[in-house]
């Protein structure tokens, strides 16, 4: 995680909080009302290509086939570098704690 947080009138504010897990990125910028226990952010879900894209093409194509799985590893080395911008989710989320309102943003 990496972040830089204001405080004032008992709010939050980020423009660059980061989580960075095994699954995905998450990027967020706001205001996280603490007193009034709501949302006003902007959310970016960046789902991580996945490294075992090419042990799972080795077994799917017909059982043990190397060939697909340098292929498979060819090509995920390729689209790493695009695919985190091709697959980004973009969420406003705004409102109470306890019922958000999760709006897709952007394409």
């Amino acid at each position: 995680m990496s972040a830089d947080f204001s405080f004032k009138n008992g709010s939050v504010f980020t423009e660059n909080a980061r989580f960075d897990g095994p699954v995905a990125q998450l990027d967020i910028s706001g205001r996280i009302g603490m007193v009034a226990k709501d949302f006003d952010i902007r959310l970016g879900v960046m789902p991580h290509v996945t490294s075992s894209l090419p042990v799972v093409a080795t077994f799917m194509a017909g059982g043990f086939n190397p060939l697909a799985g340098a292929a498979a590893w060819v090509i995920e080395k390729i689209a790493t570098k695009s695919v985190p911008s091709v697959t980004t989710y973009k969420y406003q989320v705004t409102g109470p704690w306890d019922k958000p309102d999760w709006r897709k943003v952007g394409g």
